[in-house]
């Protein structure tokens, strides 16, 4: 948790230069029994460039009670935007899975950003909204 603290500290030092800083607020899955409760930030430049990390859903839950309290997972990417629709492409780690591509379409509106995160395997794993503060 304090090296999530510490990157959270280190986007917002660089917010002057930023095109967007985001906070990652919670979700709500499709399945029960994940961890909804998804803290973190991202840093999104001007370039597209995306970087972030947030306490994952696999954190401890009921269906990994045995997870950390905190399971970090971090991406890197690029995200095209259209109005205030959004598409991150790139890479993200920390789940059991191991480090996987991702795409995820997120949509905008008065500083608030829901993303949708698609089910990545059919046989397990849930739909994902995700909610986001961004300045």
């Amino acid at each position: 948790m304090r090296h999530l603290i510490a990157f959270i500290l280190a986007l917002l030092s660089l917010s002057v230069q930023a095109d967007t800083i985001g906070l990652h607020l919670g979700s709500v899955h499709s399945e029960s029994g994940f961890n909804n409760v998804n803290i973190g930030a991202y840093y999104r430049a001007d370039s597209g460039t995306t970087v972030g990390a947030y306490c994952n859903s696999e954190s401890r839950s009921t269906r990994y009670p045995h997870a950390k309290r905190c399971q970090i997972s971090a991406y890197a990417g690029y995200t095209a935007s259209a109005g205030p629709v959004s598409l991150t492409v790139g890479v993200i780690t920390g789940y059991a899975r191991g480090t996987m591509p991702m795409a995820v379409p997120s949509v905008e509106y008065k500083g608030w950003r829901v993303a949708y995160i698609p089910k990545v395997d059919p046989k397990s794993g849930a739909h994902v909204l995700h909610l986001m503060k961004e300045f």
